[in-house]
């Protein structure tokens, strides 16, 4: 007897806008999801209109959410043969190694103004930077392929910690250049400052968005919410020097975006880790910044929500 094949059915619904997914069922509250899934249901309206090409971005989402204004670059990957294993885990550490160097090196070519070697600093500090992130996802990935948690879930707490010092020193050495460009008068100099500045600021964010990524791989939700807002924090910085700067409004609205993206993963990290309190913080901070208003009803029925529980406990 032959296999018989049964033609697949696909609703029309999912063959919509298959690039938006704003992964809405992971999130941890049934109110959480029905904002996403009235958002996702608007974006993907706007992409039919627009030829089946996603014209906006995910609000409140889930941790496998797109399309989304994050910085950390999601290719395929591969598993690697054990053997190889401690080889790929040598070149990781190798490379947060390369990434200290080049920091200290792009501080003395900026300090005695070489800045054609400082800007080649920099792009090596990006692309050690996505190397590193698609690095650890093969290494962790291949560890969870030969069942072995606790070696995957140890390397993505190592990783969380290095990416989170090198991020913190790449935030403050971008601020200090910030802080160059607007106490310098001669042209040239400012200019390059001012480049120098918000490149790094985009490395640094980032590398906290990594640093992030590798706390919830590690099972450290909170040590994931706080890592979020690190990244947001970033995000405020660059929105801020763009608008100081007279950027166009829609390289102002694209910071809005990314700050709310990265509070919301934030919110959701909280919310895991079951802080109610810090879970509505981030998200009213999402609502405040980006440029849409979707969450506004949401925000006043999670404050309603808490404001009862607390009548509650007091007539206990």
């Amino acid at each position: 007897m032959g296999i018989t094949i049964l033609p697949l059915v696909v609703s029309a619904e999912s063959e919509q806008c298959p690039a938006i997914d704003c992964d809405c069922g992971s999130l941890p509250r049934e109110a959480w999801i029905e904002t996403c899934k009235a958002h996702e249901l608007d974006i993907k309206a706007n992409c039919v209109a627009n030829g089946n090409t996603p014209a906006d971005y995910c609000s409140l989402h889930g941790p496998s959410a797109k399309p989304l204004p994050l910085a950390m670059d999601f290719a395929e990957t591969t598993v690697l043969v054990e053997e190889e294993l401690s080889v790929k885990a040598a070149e990781i550490e190798a490379l947060y190694k390369a990434s200290f160097t080049d920091l200290a090196s792009m501080k003395l070519k900026v300090s005695s103004l070489q800045f054609k070697e400082a800007l080649a600093l920099l792009k090596s500090l990006d692309s050690n930077a996505d190397a590193l992130f698609s690095l650890q996802r093969q290494v962790t990935t291949s560890w969870l392929v030969y069942e072995n948690v606790g070696e995957a879930t140890s390397a993505w707490r190592d990783y969380a910690g290095s990416s989170s010092d090198i991020a913190v020193k790449y935030f403050a050495y971008a601020e200090e250049l910030w802080g160059k460009y607007s106490n310098t008068t001669n042209p040239a100099v400012k200019k390059a400052h001012k480049v120098m500045a918000f490149r790094l600021l985009r490395i640094a964010g980032k590398t906290f968005e990594m640093s992030a990524y590798a706390y919830a791989g590690a099972d450290k939700n909170k040590n994931a919410a706080k890592t979020w807002s690190q990244a947001s924090d970033v995000s405020k910085v660059i929105l801020a020097a763009k608008q100081e700067s007279g950027a166009a409004v829609s390289h102002i609205n694209y910071y809005r975006y990314q700050t709310a993206a990265r509070l919301h993963r934030a919110s959701y990290y909280w919310a895991v880790e079951g802080k109610q309190n810090d879970a509505l913080k981030t998200l009213t901070d999402a609502r405040d910044i980006s440029p849409m208003d979707e969450l506004s009803e949401l925000i006043a029925l999670e404050e309603s929500q808490e404001e009862d529980s607390v009548v509650d406990r007091l007539l206990q």
